[in-house]
């Protein structure tokens, strides 16, 4: 009986229910969009200075600005003198590199004539960046120099396999070697405030976090009072408490798994649209979404029976919704929040179903997430039951 009432109550909310999956999308969408842009590096505008006879010069720095690490960070431009100056004072150019005549050639002989670079007074992050990745470069070219320098005064007085001039190349090309394969010597571990996975992977689970909570608005008829003479013969019938929140926990199970598969399907249809999809339909997730809506229906029993009945379940179930939300990742990543909401957002499963539904989407699922899950669903059943049987008189009414 409750669960065809349960399917009648969901076929009449579908359009309420639309109107929440597409909510959904749009404020995940629009989360996910601001947040990339807060995160994008604003490249700055650096100008260089180069004599016209400087050919060499030239081709350097040409050869520099190809670079990963430089075109993250700048884009060169080439100017003159009074251009670069110009567009300096003007705001448009972040920085200025004037390299002197003769400075490829001077550099060639050992001869350290210094090139002048420009900066404004006030700096903004990007260009204090760019400040830091220019500061590693002259590190390694002092280093380098070193490198030479030792290495030929060292050849002087002792018997060498090569000439004395040859020995500076060798060396040179030794430390230009290792610069350009400065990044391999490192190992690369990235830590991201989503996980393992990427801000649009992030996203597009918790839409589906967010539209199964907010649908537990519709699931109040499951704990409206009914009369004594039902509640009597229930209880006749050995129908308690426990049973009764069992079969609410089921009903609300069921529904919640119809409608995340549904989403799950439409999701994966919108992303064949893309040239990159970030789903594909894999047959597994249906299973798992078992799991997953148990939990829950788990946290709606828990809610209603809290609040007593129908009338004060779904206030009560909005409200948590919003704190959960708020703090425990779901709108902004916690690496970004407060520690003090950090350490209320830990205490709701918000985060648990979330990194559950993201590895069940893109397979990064892990045994304890699973078992978090199950364990969260038999404790807030559990305190919903005792809440329900407690509030029906115990076990003698049901609420």
């Amino acid at each position: 009986m409750e669960c065809k009432l349960g399917l009648k109550v969901t076929v009449k909310s579908l359009g309420s229910l639309l109107v929440l999956l597409v909510l959904a999308i749009a404020g995940g969408a629009a989360a996910g969009y601001l947040l990339q842009q807060s995160q994008i590096f604003q490249k700055i505008e650096v100008g260089i200075v180069i004599p016209e006879e400087e050919e060499t010069s030239k081709l350097i720095a040409q050869f520099l600005s190809s670079m990963d690490s430089v075109r993250s960070v700048c884009d060169l431009v080439y100017l003159d003198q009074e251009e670069a100056q110009e567009q300096m004072l003007n705001g448009r150019l972040q920085a200025v590199i004037y390299l002197p005549e003769n400075f490829y050639q001077d550099m060639d002989s050992g001869v350290n004539t210094p090139a002048v670079i420009c900066f404004p007074s006030q700096t903004k992050l990007n260009t204090r960046i760019f400040r830091e990745l220019l500061m590693d470069g002259v590190s390694l070219v002092q280093t380098t120099e070193a490198g030479v320098y030792a290495s030929l005064d060292a050849a002087k007085f002792r018997d060498t396999k090569m000439e004395w001039k040859e020995v500076g190349d060798y060396i040179f090309m030794i430390y230009l070697e290792q610069a350009f394969e400065r990044g391999e010597i490192f190992q690369e571990v990235v830590y991201s405030p989503f996980g393992e996975v990427d801000l649009y992977q992030y996203y597009l689970s918790s839409i589906i976090v967010v539209f199964l909570l907010f649908s537990g608005l519709n699931y109040g008829f499951l704990y409206q009072k009914k009369g004594n003479a039902t509640e009597e013969k229930l209880s006749v019938y050995g129908i308690g408490a426990g049973k009764r929140s069992l079969v609410k926990i089921i009903v609300m199970s069921g529904i919640l798994w119809i409608l995340s598969a549904l989403v799950y399907l439409l999701l994966c249809a919108v992303n064949l649209l893309f040239d990159n999809p970030l789903i594909w339909l894999d047959g597994s997730v249906f299973l798992l979404l078992a799991p997953f809506c148990l939990g829950i229906a788990s946290y709606f029993h828990l809610i209603y029976a809290l609040a007593g009945g129908s009338n004060h379940g779904a206030v009560c179930l909005l409200a948590a919704n919003a704190v959960m939300m708020l703090c425990s990742g779901t709108v902004i990543p916690t690496a970004y929040l407060s520690r003090g909401l950090q350490t209320l957002g830990s205490c709701f499963p918000m985060g648990i179903w979330s990194q559950y539904e993201a590895g069940i989407l893109f397979h990064s699922l892990q045994g304890s997430d699973l078992v978090n899950i199950l364990l969260i669903s038999v404790l807030t059943g559990g305190i919903g039951t005792l809440l329900l049987w407690k509030n029906t008189g115990f076990g003698t009414r049901c609420s």
